[in-house]
This record gives C-alpha cells, sequence and structure tokens, in this order.
C-alpha cells in the first residue's frame, strides 16, 4: 500500500510544484508557509468547476491553512469569477468588513475595521492574513468594478445582531415597531449570555421561540422589501441569527434536538441566501473547519445523527456543483486556549497517533503532500479505510489529544482534495500599531 501512496503523492507534488524531481539523496526543504503558484493552479483547477467552493481547516490556529486558503481563493475570484467569500464566523461582525471591501463603508484604518472581533478567540479573524485578504479585496474591487462580498456564517453573533434589529426596527412606523419590541424586548436580558437564557430553559420557563419566529415574519413580510437589497440582506440575516440562534442554545438542554445540527441550518440557509442574492450562475467560496466542510457521511458524525453544511451542499446543489478542500497536519506548533475563554497559547502538536492518516503521511517524509481525489481514488484507492484524522478546536489540550481529536474517516470520500503539512505554525493575533 505504501508503494500506492507514494506513487499518487510523488505524481501530484510534481504537478502541484511545476518542476522536476529532485535527486534522490536531497532531504526534503522545510514548507514555506505560502504556496507556490503551480500548488495554487492545481488545487484552483480542482476547485473552479463548482458552484461552491469548500476550504477546510483542520484548526483554527493554524497560519498554513489561512494562507493557502487566502492564496487559492484569489485564484478562484481573479481567474474563475467567483462572487463571495463566506467564512465559520459571525454574520454581524463580518458583514462590516463586507461593506468596506465594496467600497461602503470607510474606517479610520484597519485596527478600527477589526476592532468588531471582539468575542473569543480574538486571533482567527484578527490576523494578519484576513488583514492582508481584506486590503486585497477592497482594491480589486475599487478597480475591476466588481462587488465580491465577505460574510460570516455562524450563531455565535447574538449580542451585535440583536443590536443591529433593533436599530432596523426603531427606524419603522409606530404601529410595526411596537409590535416587533414587544416581540424582541423579552431576549434583551440574555443575549450578551446565552448560556443563562439556555439555564432559564432548563428549569422548565418556555422561552421566546414563538416570539422570535413571529417576529422573523413580521420581518420578512412587511419590511425587508421596502429596503436595498445589501441592507434587506443583512437585517434578514441578523434576524435569522436570532432565530437559529435560540435554537441553537435550546437543543443544549433538549434532548430532542441537536445543537450542532441547529448551527449548521444557519450556515446552509447563509450559503443559500447569498447564491439567491448574487444570482443565476453566481458561486461561493467557503472557509470553515474540515469538521463543516467535508462531508459528514465519510465520518462517525453520521451515526450520531448530525450533518455538516459540505454534505447539505453535496445533497442539495449535486455533487458535481461543490468541490472540497481539506488541510492536515502532523506536527509543529498551533494557537489554542485549554478551555472556552481561556488566553491563547501557542502549543506544540504532538506526533499522530497511531492507525491516524496523518501518522500515516509522516512516514513519506515529504513536507506535504496534495491529493487530487476521483472516482477511481474512490473505488479502490490506498486511502479507503477508516482512519483516525485530526481535528483540532479553538479548545486544545494537546495531552489528551489521543481521546478524541482524531475523527474516524474515508478520506477520497470526505474531501475532494486534501493538503497535508509535516509541520505547521501557530496563526498570530494581529498586533496594530506593532511593526512585524
Amino acid at each position: 500500500m505504501k508503494q500506492a501512496i507514494l506513487k499518487l503523492v510523488f505524481l501530484f507534488l510534481l504537478a502541484a510544484a511545476g518542476c522536476s524531481a529532485p535527486p534522490p539523496d536531497e532531504a526534503p526543504a522545510a514548507a514555506p508557509a505560502s504556496p507556490t503558484e503551480g500548488e495554487v493552479a492545481v488545487l484552483a483547477e480542482r476547485l473552479a468547476g463548482a458552484r461552491m467552493a469548500l476550504l477546510g481547516e483542520a484548526s483554527h490556529g493554524t497560519r498554513e491553512f489561512y494562507e493557502w486558503r487566502k492564496a487559492v481563493s484569489r485564484r478562484l475570484i481573479e481567474e474563475h469569477g467567483f462572487d463571495f467569500i463566506v467564512v465559520e464566523g459571525d454574520w454581524p461582525a463580518h458583514h462590516r468588513l463586507n461593506l468596506f471591501v465594496k467600497g461602503k463603508e470607510t474606517p479610520a484604518g484597519m485596527e478600527e475595521l477589526f476592532s468588531v472581533f471582539d468575542r473569543w478567540p480574538p486571533w482567527m479573524w484578527r490576523n494578519d492574513v484576513t488583514v492582508t485578504l481584506v486590503r486585497w479585496l477592497e482594491e480589486f474591487n475599487r478597480q475591476q468594478g466588481r462587488t465580491v462580498g465577505f460574510y460570516g456564517m455562524d450563531v455565535y453573533g447574538i449580542p451585535r445582531s440583536y443590536e443591529e434589529v433593533i436599530e432596523a426596527v426603531r427606524e419603522l412606523e409606530p404601529g410595526p415597531a411596537a409590535r416587533l419590541m414587544e416581540l424582541l424586548g423579552p431576549l434583551e436580558p440574555y443575549v450578551s449570555d446565552m448560556h443563562s437564557y439556555a439555564r432559564m430553559l432548563a428549569s422548565g420557563r418556555p422561552g421566546f421561540a414563538g416570539a422570535l419566529s413571529e417576529a422573523g415574519e413580521l420581518i420578512r413580510e412587511n419590511v425587508l422589501e421596502s429596503l436595498r437589497p445589501e441592507k434587506a440582506l443583512a437585517l434578514e440575516r441578523n434576524m435569522a441569527v436570532l432565530v437559529r440562534g435560540e435554537k441553537h442554545y435550546r437543543a443544549m438542554v433538549d434532548p430532542r434536538m441537536d445543537s450542532w445540527n441547529e448551527r449548521v441550518e444557519y450556515m446552509r440557509e447563509t450559503v443559500e441566501e447569498l447564491l439567491r442574492y448574487y444570482g443565476p450562475g453566481s458561486r461561493g467560496i467557503l472557509w470553515a473547519h474540515n469538521t463543516h466542510v467535508g462531508d459528514a457521511r465519510a465520518t462517525t458524525m453520521a451515526r450520531q445523527g448530525r450533518v455538516n453544511i459540505g454534505q447539505i451542499l453535496r445533497e442539495s446543489l449535486g455533487p458535481e456543483q461543490v468541490a472540497i478542500l481539506g488541510f492536515g497536519t502532523g506536527t509543529g506548533t498551533v494557537k489554542a486556549g485549554r478551555e472556552w475563554g481561556a488566553p491563547g497559547e501557542v502549543m506544540e502538536i504532538p506526533f499522530p497517533v497511531e492507525g491516524s492518516y496523518e501518522r500515516l503521511f509522516m512516514g513519506e517524509g515529504e513536507e506535504r503532500l496534495i491529493f487530487i481525489f476521483d472516482d477511481v481514488d474512490r473505488r479502490d484507492g490506498p486511502l479507503m479505510e477508516v482512519r483516525g484524522h485530526r481535528a483540532i478546536g479553538v479548545v486544545y489540550n494537546p495531552e489528551r489529544e489521543h481521546l478524541g481529536n482524531f475523527v474516524p474517516t474515508v478520506l477520497p470520500l470526505r474531501y475532494d482534495a486534501f493538503v497535508f503539512f509535516r509541520t505547521t505554525t501557530a496563526l498570530k493575533e494581529k498586533e496594530f500599531g506593532v511593526k512585524p
């Protein structure tokens, strides 16, 4: 089996690098953070024919994953006409970046623009890679006359979404505004700490699901049509954050629901709304963790009744309209917290566990490996067996990694392409005003 893997890896390394093979006795060089032009071209070519290109990551704190996603995204936008990027981040915070890249927001500077990312973990979007991507996208739109957007698709920005909805409601006629305030007002004491809302539900109180659903209907039926399309989209998505966010936290105490799936539903709705907003033939790029983009049916998530955005989009758009790129790491460092809300630390990534894909790929001795999967690989390829696949979250304890950070996976079924790095480096939170 090792010879088959080596052959597959060797072919794609040559194609990606766009160069001749090194002498057999030459040791591989350390992998740079950024990909070569040849590597970007190979990956972009695999993704370019899809309506949605999904770009994953094995952690939320690895610089290489961000750098490669940025490079591939630029190629897809510049050369293949993709219309937007949507990421695993809060809708309201990223919508401010969206307005900036379209020339509709003029901040005092990058520090002021990125001040919206005040929710933990700050390094996930307050970092050099995101700043340079946003600057490039603003310049690209301005020079090309494009409206390529930058959006978030997560439910955790409830406090800011609540403020945005209330601000919009206050601009309405007294009658509709009064009814909406009556429906939305009771949620206000909980928006800054939705876990307290979950505790309230656990005590037996009914909560506000019905009121929020009614408010959403009233806004859709009586408000959105009077707004400009961009403003209507923002208000609709902010209201949906409240509706889906309430369900997400309700599911934490209701055994009949699944909080993960409620969160995924908001992601699905957001992607669908963006494709609708940009119109027929529009195409998007999606950034999220491998656990969100890699088809859940190729993992044990399916046994738990859980879905993810990769599976849902393959099912709704068709597998030929969705291309999924995953990333993995063997060793190195990563930025994460020991618990939710804890200070971010640069942690050492342990050598991968026996039987995992990462352990298998470490044995190849290459600094990075690029796989492009096709139907042949999925019938009888050397990787078509269930193996653990590393997944590092924003909360991470390396010493306990072997107990739950390797998701049983069939790699060629989970992704359409995959990049493995032997060693990766921790993402750094952006320190504005400090020279690099």
